[in-house]
């Protein structure tokens, strides 16, 4: 089963012209210009680099010796590089260089083929290139809640690099239809180019270095470990826990919110209000009443619809919530959880280490392991074989290979198709890794693959055409688009009236979005105004801004800043004409130079010593300060 279509990667804001491209255009005589992170092969086509296909800047492609892989257009030896941190569970080799090769490679390949598929202007693709390596080297390439990998983790040997993973994601980009670029393309093979490698107590960089997804960065800036709860002031996971009296509020660990702050939403209240008309409002305590169903983590609501103090051990009960952390309702009574074997009945009854699966508590599955498809139960960075079930690593197939799982198959577009998983105790037979065809069975459009969608009444992909269901455009043929009612319809002609409500993707020609006219209510398909153009509608092309009535260069010092990332300039900070630092999503900033030690910053490049020291998350509006950069 294929993964829903969703953008380059989950969480990855890449909202601009990237979000929906018609079919690739033909080939053409490969050049250092149309070719310029890639090679030049026998036929040539450009390629992009991979072991069997490696050069940059239209060069003639070399093979990669079995021991080499292709980082940056050059054949160089995998593997390599630091080392565990304290004891952390990672395997793959790799250095900082490596990594930031891999991550200008990417950068480059991701916006090449933005502009080889017409939805990027090829006028600005050195400044995509630019700057989404800036931000996949500030947020890493599985942004989150938790901090992600850097170049600084890889070097302090806290995360691992994997040379051979890499490979794996240029070649998955290499052979995405132009189409899915941004919507459905699953790049799994990019989501493990690097993993967290340190253990409890061990030396980290960021919260996305440990292993236990429970455990936060904390400590002394370059003398930082994994720990289970913070100070003031100190990371925090949604998993994990702060020391009292403080709590996790937005990645950090902080006071509890004074009644009647403002909010955005209950996350910014911490645990013992909640979010109401802008304003955090107390929650209810013991002997209050609680119409929402919400108390003080030290109460439940009753069936009166009122707050009681959680019970001790011993005392009476009908469920689980009832009793104090972390004992269990058994029996009718408050009990400890139950250990690894016993028998039981809810996820919860069984002590963390060990969760109610099939009505016993059971530790995570090793290698080898039997499991449930349904109920799987495996360790971490193991899966649940489908067909000879039993925890297994995850295995790379490419297109045409045998698979159990569509979450092994490379290419993001691929499904393991007629992959036979029988749940009664029969066979089940593998599959293999392919693009969904008409005809195969399906339970929902995004089993289907490109312009397709699955008949509820057939149970199996059949073509699209005019008016058939959709849930993206994917699923429409490359002449048509999804619309705001969820069914195809053909895209717009040059200049014709068009669907205002899908303004990147109802209109024919690339280069044109749909734009409002003079005519209030009307839109029509119009070229996007480029660099030093008016853009009466208030819209540029990529990496531009509309200001004062006129598209202008941004993401430089001294230039609005980047409003598609949240990491907005090639340097320095983003400032609000407040002169507050930007978050995500706030809207209008100005980049301006990179600030000393002590002042406060978002991201790397916004200090002069090139460390802001406390970065959670680019998506929260934590912020951290410039620091004299680890060794």
């Amino acid at each position: 089963m294929r993964a829903a279509p969703a953008s380059l990667f989950t969480g990855l804001a890449l909202g601009f012209a990237l979000a929906s491209f018609p079919a690739c255009p033909g080939p053409a005589v490969c050049t250092p210009t149309s070719c310029p992170t890639g090679c030049c092969d026998a036929s040539g086509r450009c390629q992009l680099p991979g072991n069997l296909a490696c050069g940059t800047r239209g060069a003639t492609c070399a093979t990669c010796a079995a021991n080499e892989s292709c980082l940056a257009g050059v054949c160089s030896p995998s593997g390599g590089g630091a080392g565990p941190a304290g004891g952390g569970g990672g395997t793959g080799g790799g250095s900082a260089g490596s990594y930031g090769a891999f991550l200008s490679s990417f950068a480059s390949a991701y916006c090449q083929k933005a502009v080889e598929c017409g939805g990027l202007p090829a006028n600005v693709q050195a400044d995509c290139a630019a700057l989404f390596r800036v931000y996949v080297a500030n947020v890493g390439l599985t942004p989150s809640a938790r901090a992600s990998t850097t170049e600084r983790s890889i070097a302090r040997g806290a995360s691992t690099f994997d040379a051979a993973r890499a490979q794996a994601c240029l070649a998955q980009l290499t052979g995405v239809a132009c189409d899915s670029v941004g919507l459905s393309a699953d790049f799994t093979a990019c989501r493990e180019v690097t993993r967290p490698n340190a253990s409890a107590s061990a030396a980290c960089f960021s919260t996305g270095d440990c292993v236990d997804e429970r455990l936060s960065c904390n400590g002394a800036t370059c003398g930082r470990t994994c720990t289970a709860g913070g100070n003031l002031g100190e990371a925090c996971t949604s998993s994990g826990r702060c020391n009292d009296p403080f709590e996790c509020i937005r990645g950090l660990c902080q006071p509890s919110p004074a009644p009647g702050s403002a909010c955005t939403s209950s996350v910014d209240c911490g645990v013992r209000a909640t979010c109401t008309q802008g304003r955090c409002v107390s929650l209810p305590g013991p002997g209050q009443a609680c119409p929402n169903f919400q108390c003080v983590p030290e109460a439940f609501c009753d069936s009166t619809r009122v707050c009681r103090a959680k019970r001790a051990s011993g005392a009476a009960c009908t469920r689980n919530t009832e009793c104090v952390e972390p004992l269990r309702c058994g029996a009718g009574l408050c009990t400890a959880r139950l250990p690894a074997g016993s028998s039981c009945v809810n996820f919860d009854d069984c002590v963390e280490t060990a969760p109610c699966r099939s009505g016993l508590c059971t530790p995570p599955g090793a290698v080898g392991a039997p499991c449930d498809p349904l109920r799987p139960g495996c360790s971490d960075e193991l899966l649940c074989d489908d067909v000879v079930r039993t925890c297994q690593p995850v295995t790379r197939v490419m297109t045409g290979g045998a698979c159990s799982s569509a979450r092994q198959c490379t290419n993001g577009n691929d499904a393991c198709r007629n992959l036979v998983v029988v749940t009664d105790g029969g066979a089940s037979r593998a599959g293999t890794c392919g693009p969904p065809q008409v005809g195969d069975p399906c339970t929902s459009n995004s089993e289907c693959g490109d312009a397709k969608y699955c008949d509820m009444t057939t149970r199996r992909c059949a073509a699209a055409g005019a008016g058939t269901p959709c849930t993206f455009t994917t699923q429409c043929r490359s002449t048509d688009y999804c619309t705001s009612s969820r069914v195809c319809a053909t895209r717009a002609a040059a200049g014709q009236v068009c669907d205002g409500t899908s303004s990147s993707q109802s209109c024919a020609v690339n280069s044109e979005r749909c734009l409002p006219t003079s005519t209030p209510g009307q839109f029509r398909c119009q070229r996007v105004p480029a660099i030093g153009e008016a853009c009466p509608a208030g819209v540029c092309q990529p990496f531009s801004a509309c200001s004062n009535g006129t598209c202008v260069a941004v993401g430089r010092q001294g230039q609005p800043c980047v409003e598609e990332f949240p990491v907005g300039c090639l340097t320095g900070e983003c400032v609000r004409p407040d002169g507050g630092l930007r978050g995500f999503g706030d809207g209008p900033a100005t980049c301006q130079p990179p600030r000393a030690n002590g002042q406060p910053c978002t991201n790397d490049l916004g200090c002069q010593s090139g460390f802001c020291d406390r970065i959670t998350s680019v998506f929260s509006s934590a912020v951290g300060v410039c620091a004299t950069a680890c060794p």
